[in-house]
């Protein structure tokens, strides 16, 4: 009988807000869709990630892994259809563009966690509530990606700050609400 043994690990803080669960479980998906000769297509992929959290209880999302799976930045939009059905968009940065972004951008972990599946179940039970906050800023952070898709692509960088950081409180106000 033969086996396979799967060990995978990665060194990020749990809670992170990074996505690197979705992201690890799509590279190990990838890999045993590939050895077993099976679809193994970002979109499948994508699909089967996001049913496997939903399993586990998780509750992700498919944005994690779309960033993980599909290199680059891109614009993805999502339908409300059943199986899944995404539209991923590359979006082609100038060189230029590029730099001022590595120039500009920082990452810092705070060490404060927030396990995606408590914030998303909120949500989700806000959401179905028609909490009008909740659904205005679900409205609004879909513009602003639209925002941002075309200040990133006019490199208007001090546009796409303004953008984010207007995302960023609409995300802390959807935190203090829960």
């Amino acid at each position: 009988m033969n086996c396979l043994h799967v060990k995978a690990w990665v060194n990020v803080p749990r809670g992170s807000g990074l996505g690197t669960s979705s992201i690890l479980l799509a590279a190990v998906v990838k890999v045993l869709l590939l050895i077993t000769e099976r679809d193994h297509s970002n979109e499948n992929v994508t699909r089967l990630v996001l049913v496997s959290e939903q399993v586990m209880g998780t509750g992700g999302g498919w944005q994690d892994q779309v960033g993980g799976l599909y290199p680059g930045i891109k614009f993805t939009s999502s339908f409300p259809v059943i199986p899944l059905q995404l539209q991923v968009i590359p979006l082609m940065a100038s060189a230029q563009l590029i730099e001022e972004l590595k120039q500009r951008l920082l990452v810092v972990f705070t060490g404060q966690v927030r396990p995606a599946h408590e914030v998303l179940q909120n949500v989700v039970i806000r959401y179905l509530r028609r909490d009008n906050l909740l659904v205005f800023s679900i409205r609004r952070l879909i513009e602003l990606a639209k925002i941002g898709r075309e200040a990133l692509m006019n490199c208007d960088i001090n546009k796409l700050g303004n953008v984010m950081l207007e995302a960023w409180r609409l995300h802390l106000l959807l935190e203090v609400l829960r």
